[in-house]
């Protein structure tokens, strides 16, 4: 009986530490790799991204309608009625519940976030003014390549380490970006091919600007919060934006106003609240996953932008935009199989309970020893 007993007590501890093995091998499957996408958090995560996928794809719709249907092009005008929303909602909010942090911002931080402000700012006028020289299918293919200068600077600034499905990834990406440019080359007549190698020009630069504003907003958003971070980029996009429109843009917003066409403005504030949705959204799918896990799934907004060119506007698809585009996907997909690594040596989690049970075990030890220093005596 006592034989019964002892191996029934025996087989429930190997059932026991069996399921606590399949449950370490569960949690480290779904916490890498691809694995990873089929956990709650990253499902929640990619909900969200599809969601930003298709405001960011919208955002191309509307500055595509305000450029070829009415012929707006105002980059900085057209992105300033954001970040002047970003500022009014969010510094109060920051005023009232991070009131200490105001002053550090005033006497060390404020170049820091007028920087990366003038950085932004600087990116979307570009990418906005492509838009006025080659096609919305185009700028969003070739906007991908912010993933392989977003890894070269995270190397670099953010001291993360990368392995080969990085490198190669990052080839695969400037494959697919030239292999798009080599077709707008091919375009119909010289005229079209050199505004369209413009357009492409500034959207690879736009690409640059806002892969050092991303490095730059991780590195800020760590060392204060996203409550500061989105307060500080509307109020200096904001001016930044203001002083560049008024000396650069008066003359196009003299005529915007006289022009006076209620289409056209209810187009000025879609996209203000679609920019406005693309800054907030954002850091809450960084939260949930990670920034490879967004950039694999920001992918479809090419998907859903290359549907409305198709459909609406019967784009002309030259055959190397969809062996460029393959690339590209590939590419990325090859990136994320795996998350970089950090160079920076990380201090090790606090384990309070692990600390306590030493303390416990210290004050054992010291009651012992006054016993037996007592039973001495």
């Amino acid at each position: 009986m006592v034989n019964n007993y002892t191996k029934n007590s025996q087989k429930d501890k190997n059932d026991s530490e069996t399921e606590k093995k399949t449950e370490l091998i569960k949690d480290k499957l779904f916490s890498q790799g691809l694995f990873g996408m089929f956990s709650k958090p990253y499902l929640k995560a990619a909900c969200l991204a599809q969601i930003l996928s298709l405001v960011i794809s919208g955002t191309g719709v509307v500055n595509t309608e305000l450029s070829e249907t009415y012929k707006i092009n105002i980059p900085t005008a057209q992105s300033i009625l954001n970040y002047l929303i970003l500022s009014i909602i969010f510094v109060p909010s920051f005023l009232i519940k991070e009131k200490s942090a105001a002053k550090r911002i005033i006497l060390k931080s404020y170049w820091k976030y007028f920087l990366i402000a003038f950085i932004d700012v600087e990116a979307n006028y570009l990418i906005i003014k492509a838009y006025s020289l080659t096609n919305v299918t185009t700028i969003q293919v070739i906007d991908a390549f912010i993933l392989p200068i977003t890894l070269i600077l995270s190397y670099f600034i953010l001291k993360q380490s990368f392995q080969k499905n990085h490198v190669l990834g990052v080839l695969g990406c400037l494959s697919g970006c030239g292999l798009i440019i080599a077709a707008d080359l091919m375009a119909k007549t010289d005229e079209e091919g050199i505004h369209r190698i413009t357009g492409d020009v500034l959207c690879l630069i736009s690409s640059v600007l806002y892969a050092m504003s991303n490095v730059g907003a991780e590195i800020l958003i760590k060392e204060s919060s996203k409550r500061e971070y989105l307060a500080m980029i509307g109020t200096f996009g904001t001016v930044i934006s203001a002083f560049q429109m008024l000396i650069f843009e008066r003359e196009q917003i003299r005529d915007l106003i006289k022009f006076n066409d209620i289409p056209v403005w209810s187009l000025f504030a879609f996209e203000s609240f679609l920019m406005f949705l693309v800054y907030t959204i954002l850091p809450l799918v960084v939260e949930r996953s990670s920034a490879a896990f967004l950039n694999l799934n920001l992918l479809s907004s090419d998907f859903y932008t290359a549907i409305y060119g198709f459909v609406f506007k019967n784009f002309k698809i030259n055959a190397m935009y969809f062996f460029g585009f393959g690339c590209i996907l590939f590419g990325t997909i090859l990136y994320c199989l795996s998350e970089p690594k950090n160079r920076k040596p990380t201090p090790q989690p606090i384990n309070e309970s692990e600390i306590n049970k030493q303390s416990d075990q210290l004050n054992e030890v010291d009651k012992l020893s006054t016993d037996y220093e007592l039973f001495k005596v």
